[in-house]
């Protein structure tokens, strides 16, 4: 799912909510940009749980990359929830 709001300060912004749930690999999400040219991540927070911890889940920021020839390309780490944001750079 995605949203593409004008955030309250005006910023243009770009919200990608994504959710891996497999539960032994990472899943490539590949978001083709062409729509959206001269936005680049601006955060990704993300939650992971484990077997061993079920209630561990807290957002934290990650790298999440650039975008390249329109395209970005995180990785979803297993059984996790993701926020990518992206803002116009200009």
């Amino acid at each position: 799912m995605a949203t593409h709001p004008t955030g309250a300060d005006g910023a243009d912004e770009l919200t990608v909510f994504a959710v891996n749930r497999n539960q032994g690999e990472n899943v490539e999400l590949a978001l083709d940009l062409r729509a959206f040219p001269g936005y680049a991540p601006v955060g990704h927070p993300r939650a992971t749980d484990t077997q061993a911890e079920p209630d561990r889940v807290r957002p934290y920021a990650v790298d999440t990359g650039s975008v390249t020839d329109d395209r970005l390309t995180p990785a979803l780490p297993p059984v996790s929830w993701n926020v990518i944001r992206l803002r116009h750079a200009g």
